[in-house]
């Protein structure tokens, strides 16, 4: 029975508190983004940049760190290129 607490409570930290989203002194990627993502006022925006935070702050973890930063790179220019349609529409 206690085994499996044990893998209950692995699974949860793995869902909860995965460690690829955790900086070396504990802060997570999520606090990162509660506290800059309000910045943005339009909701598209926010969202890609949400994700360039995301694969930015997890690259070095997740063993796939170049395809992580790639991701980010084209959520960065999904975003530039929604903010350049505005600013020239």
């Amino acid at each position: 029975m206690r085994d499996n607490f044990g893998k209950y409570q692995q699974h949860f930290d793995n869902v909860k508190h995965p460690n690829h989203y955790q900086g070396v002194e504990g802060m997570e990627v999520i606090d990162v983004m509660r506290n800059f993502l309000p910045k943005y006022k339009d909701g598209y925006t926010a969202a890609m940049i949400k994700d360039v935070i995301k694969y930015v702050l997890r690259a070095p973890s997740k063993g796939k760190m170049l395809e992580d930063l790639q991701k980010a790179r084209e959520y960065l220019d999904y975003a530039i290129d929604y903010l350049e349609g505005k600013a020239n529409g």
